[in-house]
């Protein structure tokens, strides 16, 4: 999940992104360095791939959790969290990602029905008692 951008000199690091704690991901990224090459492990070939156009699964790649509670079981598992962080650490910082993701199941997600842009101002002239003059509430 390190990617060496051409032309330039820098070192991109994807295995993480903005919603993770920097200090967490950054241990465990070179945590997971150190181990590779304590046990002298290959990094394998680049891809040099365009990964937005061909499926991880044609090319032999792992898919990473697509969720928060797939991603608290893959670090639970992985003994090397606890090497890294310490099995307080390891296990305090599951226990309460498992708690965030079991409150987010009870949360209803706007994204999960459709919704038009006239319901939407409906519904909050409903509620608020205010008017949108100018605003088309009916399609056409």
């Amino acid at each position: 999940m390190l990617r060496l951008p051409d032309g330039r000199d820098c070192l991109e690091n994807r295995a993480t992104d903005a919603s993770c704690n920097i200090y967490l991901g950054l241990a465990m990224s070179l945590g997971a360095g150190l181990d590779g090459i304590e046990h002298g492990l290959e990094p394998g070939e680049p891809c040099t791939e365009d990964l937005y156009k061909v499926t991880p699964s044609s090319l032999g790649i792992e898919t990473l959790p697509a969720n928060l509670g797939q991603a608290i079981d893959a670090f639970d598992s992985d003994p090397l969290a606890a090497t890294v962080l310490g099995p307080e650490l390891k296990d305090a910082y599951a226990t309460l990602k498992r708690d965030e993701w079991a409150a987010a199941q009870h949360h209803v997600m706007v994204a999960s029905y459709p919704i038009t842009c006239a319901h939407a101002i409906s519904r909050l002239s409903a509620i608020t008692g205010l008017t949108f003059p100018g605003m088309m509430l009916e399609p056409g």
